[in-house]
């Protein structure tokens, strides 16, 4: 929501004021064409009018002072230029927005000229924010430097764990406690009918879960997760829920809603045996709809944290719901081994114990 608002902010001043200027760079020697540049300067503007109106300029500039003469010959109020730069197997894109007053510049780094569409996405973003590279990351503008340093980035299955409260509500998840009432005889007690029946409510229940995270590139995930509710009646079961994104970005708001199959115990005490005082018909367990949203933090990275609402009806004869407010840290599972690694990984551990058998050997001889 912040990054919206921050969005529609700048939009709003810079509308119809952005006079862009053609890709200053030297290509020879390079993968970079003069078409490779023209591809750029067309996407550069296509992404920039997403922020306010564009004016082109044929004029091409590597610093400030060229950039603002340009200015000054035009109606606009902001001039951005930008230049590219090869080093070695890198492509250096770098962006600069300014004026008589005011100048911020950004620059980002691309590892092929397929990953420039990326890079061109990523700094048109942070230039119409003014903000960093880093902060203006989401999952359409990645770039392969970003895939190398972290692994996940192209891997969206994780797994993981959460915790929190869940409140029962309208009188769920009742507490039915059975005691004798003939000095501890509960058989005898349960024959002439002599036991004692109490309902109570938990206000909140301790939530524990374990699940499983995949995210798709429709901006939606898959989320599969084994519930446990604390407490008495204690309950468990298992959810499969779809959400969609509201954003891209690191910190993405989620709507979303499931099924599942739950299971709550029926009472508690003397409520064994074949005396058993759960009718017949009661049903403890049955399907179970939920709905959901909250936040995934941390989104284009390895680990990731959830905070969610959530509440959830399950269909048995009580129609026991309740309310749930918990965090989860998902994780992306490292990857296996292959077998020449651990097949070296075995080999060193042998060495490693020989060296320290012959060690151990001549400080025993020496004694």
């Amino acid at each position: 929501m912040k990054k919206i608002l921050i969005a529609l902010f700048f939009s709003s001043i810079f509308a119809g004021d952005y006079l862009v200027l053609k890709t200053y760079g030297n290509i020879e020697g390079s993968d970079l064409t003069k078409s490779d540049l023209e591809s750029i300067n067309m996407l550069f503007s296509e992404e920039l009018e997403k922020y306010g109106t564009v004016e082109t300029s044929p004029a091409s500039c590597a610093d400030n002072d060229c950039a603002l003469l340009v200015l000054s010959e035009s109606q606009e109020t902001f001039v951005v230029y930008t230049k590219i730069m090869k080093l070695g197997s890198k492509i250096i894109y770098t962006g600069s927005v300014l004026n008589d007053e005011s100048s911020f510049t950004s620059k980002v780094t691309a590892l092929s000229v397929e990953d420039m569409e990326n890079a061109v996405v990523r700094l048109v973003k942070s230039l119409a924010l003014n903000e960093s590279i880093e902060n203006v990351v989401d999952i359409d503008n990645i770039i392969e430097s970003e895939e190398e340093e972290s692994a996940r980035r192209q891997s969206l299955g994780r797994v993981g764990f959460s915790i929190g409260y869940m409140f029962p509500t309208f009188n769920s998840y009742a507490k039915r406690n059975y005691e004798s009432n003939d000095d501890g005889d509960w058989n005898n007690g349960y024959e002439d009918g002599s036991y004692l029946e109490s309902t109570t409510y938990d206000s909140q229940k301790i939530t524990i879960g374990m699940n499983y995270f995949y995210e798709f590139k429709e901006n939606r995930a898959l989320l599969a997760e084994f519930i446990w509710h604390t407490g008495s009646p204690a309950s468990f079961g298992a959810d499969m829920s779809m959400l969609k994104y509201l954003g891209k970005d690191d910190f993405s708001p989620f709507i979303g809603g499931g099924v599942g199959i739950h299971w709550v115990t029926y009472c508690s005490g003397y409520c064994i045996g074949d005396v058993n005082p759960r009718p017949e018909d009661h049903r403890r367990s049955g399907l179970a709809l939920n709905a959901q949203g909250g936040y995934v933090l941390f989104r284009t990275y390895n680990v990731n944290v959830i905070a969610r609402a959530k509440y959830h009806l399950i269909l048995n004869t009580d129609l026991d719901q309740g309310f749930t407010i918990d965090v989860g840290l998902e994780r992306k599972p490292s990857p296996k081994r292959s077998a020449d690694e651990t097949k070296l990984l075995l080999q060193q551990s042998r060495n490693y114990y020989i060296a320290a058998a012959i060690i151990l050997a001549l400080l025993g001889g020496g004694r």
